[in-house]
């Protein structure tokens, strides 16, 4: 019980992002000699036991939906029988930074007269595409921020996510 209510927690405050996503960093990398206009359809790759670890059911849909949206707003239709597989990940991490002031007397000796350490959650969507006659990764995109605990509108932040990272697809 205590794992689903973490996993629960993880996905609320990973999603529930601010409204500035615009900032947010986005990675992706894809094959550059890939002709990417001879596929046709996909499928939306399931997880082992139907759910995708770390996500919590309800916003799994919402990512889910939001792929699929942008799949066909690119020009993909969705097919049993596909030319491409569209799987994604959510992944978490702990961050700490540490703040040294080094001012005033102590700063000629590298002595700091404080640190301060801030700890916080890192979480990353990951959207693999991958091409389905050789099972090889055409296109790979990331979508990486502090999480936020605000979780307010998350399903409108996870469109506006998914949105954001499949702009990055070519």
């Amino acid at each position: 019980m205590k794992s689903n209510n973490m996993l629960l927690m993880i996905t609320v405050i990973l999603f529930g992002v601010s409204a500035c996503v615009s900032n947010t960093p986005i990675t992706s990398n894809y094959e550059k000699n890939r002709d990417f206009s001879s596929y046709k359809n996909y499928k939306l790759l399931k997880h082992e036991d139907d759910f995708a670890y770390g996500v919590y059911p309800k916003h799994q849909q919402y990512i889910e939906k939001a792929i699929q949206r942008e799949m066909m707003v690119i020009g993909y239709s969705l097919s049993q029988k596909p030319d491409l597989l569209v799987a994604y990940f959510v992944k978490e991490k702990l961050v700490q930074e540490a703040d040294y002031n080094y001012q005033g007397y102590y700063r000629k000796w590298g002595f700091p007269l404080w640190k301060n350490v801030v700890e916080y959650k890192e979480g990353t969507l990951i959207v693999d595409i991958i091409d389905n006659n050789n099972q090889q990764v055409i296109w790979h995109g990331a979508f990486n921020r502090k999480i936020s605990e605000d979780t307010n509108d998350v399903e409108e932040n996870i469109n506006k996510i998914v949105q954001r990272l499949f702009e990055q697809f070519n």
